[in-house]
């Protein structure tokens, strides 16, 4: 806030700055994992300073998830980093920080994802350790043995899911190759030349745990691109039963979430919060859907 203006009804709430970009409407990169290779965005060094003249305080500089769990994270610009008390690794923030920022002021707030230990708020998600383990278990359960793990693993949901994934491996015997890990994030194209360059490395694979529906059309382009086919010499799955998965060509075998019956459960915990009930974080089944990419 501005120098002897009227203090506001959030006064005191902290902000991750991406916030405040997006409320100016600009474009910051800082916090992009997709745009490592690029340098922080210069609107970053003059909002900060504008932020400063109007008298706001910029407690440590930080990305706002580390303010409100105290945890080291990965800065994109400066690697592993432990915050409030390196001030100069400034990033851009995170969607996630703001969300834990909110609840550590105890704002009634409901966010569909996996439980994190030590998180501040009520989440309600599907089961991602058992989805990753029914979509490699029934890959298995069809002859396959040299499975790759399409995702990143460094995301919350999708760390259960890769620890499924290895547990069903582990129950069959099999010793994952860590070339089996494909480290991608949610990004059609970044999936489809991470896909091929496993083929151009010459890794040897009948089948992909994909981490989305959409990463999983990636890799039944790409498996096509050599003149392999589906499923007969690949087999894909995805995961989250969108609707494009019935309608692909091969129909998609996914991990189905129940978003319906989850929306149902995060408006009864709100509403919970704001009668001042506790908030109980949920974890909801999945279910695999067995469709024309692993069947033939």
């Amino acid at each position: 806030r501005a120098r002897g203006a009227l203090l506001g009804p959030l006064d005191g709430m902290p902000y991750a700055v991406k916030n405040l970009f997006d409320i100016e409407g600009l474009t910051t990169l800082a916090g992009s994992k997709v745009n490592r290779e690029l340098p922080p965005a210069a609107h970053d060094a003059v909002l900060v300073e504008r932020l400063r003249a109007a008298g706001a305080v910029l407690v440590g500089a930080l990305n706002m998830d580390e303010y409100a769990y105290g945890f080291t994270t990965e800065n994109t610009h400066y690697g592993p980093t432990h915050n409030p008390h390196r001030l100069g690794h400034l990033s851009g923030g995170s969607s996630g920080g703001s969300g834990a920022a909110v609840a550590a002021r105890q704002v009634p707030l409901v966010v569909w994802g996996a439980e994190m230990p030590q998180q501040l708020y009520c989440t309600v998600g599907g089961d991602n350790h058992g989805g990753g383990y029914q979509a490699t278990r029934h890959l298995l359960m069809g002859g396959r043995r040299r499975i790759l793990f399409l995702g990143n693993p460094d995301l919350p949901e999708l760390r259960w899911r890769y620890r499924g994934y290895l547990d069903a491996l582990k129950e069959a015997g099999i010793e994952a190759d860590p070339r089996w890990l494909l480290d991608v994030p949610f990004e059609e194209a970044a999936a489809r030349r991470r896909l091929d360059q496993a083929y151009q490395e010459g890794l040897s694979f009948d089948a992909v745990v994909a981490c989305s529906d959409l990463l999983a059309l990636q890799a039944v382009a790409a498996v096509r691109a050599t003149g392999r086919r589906v499923p007969a010499d690949v087999s894909v799955t995805g995961y989250d039963d969108a609707p494009l998965a019935a309608w692909s060509d091969p129909p998609l075998t996914t991990v189905h979430q129940p978003v319906d019956e989850a929306g149902r459960l995060i408006v009864e915990a709100l509403l919970a919060q704001l009668e001042g009930q506790p908030p109980r974080s949920r974890t909801m089944p999945v279910q695999l859907v067995v469709r024309k990419s692993t069947v033939g």
